[in-house]
């Protein structure tokens, strides 16, 4: 059976996702920033995570249609609660990654009932210093139009080189002409990453939680691993070699996930 494209209306956030699997447990993904929508590529998402579809139902969300003009990763976090809840989820593995991630922490401090188990994949708990340079880059691409400036930036700070060797093209093709709402929701997010700040928020996450990054990420950089290592008292798992797209480049850490959430009762 084709995997369909839904829609959940909860107090006025409309929200698209999809789902596959027919496990007993629910599982959630929470993409990170993306230059357009995630949902035409349902059917490779579907196949690459096909590994978590015999002991889980996953749903995987995109960001909120209706985009309002001021939006915060707060909001994002509080969005998905209100479609979690209309939806009647809870208990969920929740799998998230990069900005996904920075919203997924919150909605673990905010609704812990919601959260059974935790994977922060490429993501961090603040901007730092030594990469707001980056996200300021493409807040600025994105107010300018700029399209080559903003896929390039894009794709030469999360794949590795190796990787763009061999899918450069084929990314950037599927990402060209975006259309000015794409633009505008581009804006929207990287200016809701720059003012992300949730440091003093994270020590009050309660579920079992994984973090997991590329040794080499340009884009957030070492220093939030250690920050969640001291709050949460965990030990991060780090793919020497890989950069912030591990989770895309690297089967391994779809296999650590797994395991990870196997172990979760």
């Amino acid at each position: 059976m084709s995997i369909q494209i839904e829609t959940v209306i909860a107090n006025e956030v409309e929200m698209q996702y999809f789902r596959f699997g027919n496990g007993n447990r629910k599982m959630i993904m929470i993409p990170g920033f993306s230059v357009r929508s995630i949902m035409p590529a349902k059917d490779l998402i579907a196949s690459g995570y096909e590994m978590f579809a015999k002991n889980y139902e996953v749903y995987v969300f995109d960001i909120r249609r209706n985009l309002p003009a001021q939006y915060s990763i707060s909001d994002m976090a509080d969005d998905l609660i209100r479609v979690l809840d209309a939806l009647g989820l809870k208990n969920l593995y929740v799998y998230s990654i990069s900005m996904g991630g920075m919203a997924a922490q919150l909605l673990s401090v905010r609704r812990p009932d919601l959260v059974k188990a935790l994977i922060l994949g490429s993501t961090t708990p603040g901007i730092f210093e030594e990469t707001r340079g980056l996200f300021a880059d493409w807040n600025r691409f994105s107010r300018e139009k700029n399209e080559e400036g903003l896929l390039n930036s894009f794709a030469e700070n999360v794949y590795s080189e190796e990787f763009l060797k061999e899918y450069g093209e084929a990314i950037l093709s599927s990402c060209r002409n975006l259309t000015e709402d794409e633009f505008k929701r581009c804006e929207i997010c990287t200016q809701a990453l720059l003012n992300f700040e949730a440091v003093d928020d994270i020590s009050e996450i309660a579920c079992p939680t994984l973090v997991m990054q590329g040794k080499d990420d340009r884009v957030i950089g070492l220093k939030p691993a250690f920050e969640f290592a001291a709050r949460l008292k965990c030990e991060p798992v780090f793919f020497p070699g890989f950069g912030h797209a591990v989770y895309d480049e690297n089967p391994e850490f779809r296999v650590k996930a797994l395991e990870f959430f196997d172990g979760v009762e």
